[in-house]
């Protein structure tokens, strides 16, 4: 067991049934391990919730500039963008978002934030949208 293989875990309950429903006994039953096993890497479902938030935005980042050099001009790119972020959304329920805004704003902050400075798309767009 890693920690890469918790937060996947975690990734979708939180998506599928928010944060404030899902426990770390939800979490340690789905994946067959102990809490115990968990607390080894995580020391709370905050900080998983907190990493999470973390690693999405990374994960976001790599993306967006995957599809910059995987694109065959700004049409195609700006198609992909989009294919790329409805499948992202897909998994997602309101439920996680009015949690994340409710009980964790400092993970909605860094949501935000990444929106409104731009820090999500590359710098070529900044000047488009």
């Amino acid at each position: 067991m890693n920690k890469d293989i918790i937060l996947e875990f975690a990734q979708s309950l939180f998506y599928e049934r928010g944060t404030k429903a899902v426990n770390v006994d939800d979490i340690a039953k789905g994946l067959g391990i102990s809490k115990k096993t968990i607390y080894n890497f995580f020391s709370s479902k905050d900080e998983i919730v907190e990493y999470q938030i973390d690693e999405h935005i990374k994960h976001h980042i790599c993306d967006i500039e995957a599809v910059k050099v995987d694109s065959q001009n700004a049409i195609n790119e700006l198609f992909l963008l989009y294919k790329m972020n409805c499948e992202q959304h897909k998994a997602l329920k309101p439920i996680f978002i009015a949690d994340i805004q409710k009980y964790y704003p400092s993970c909605w902050k860094k949501l935000e934030n990444g929106r409104l400075f731009d820090i999500y798309r590359p710098p070529t767009y900044r000047t488009f949208f």
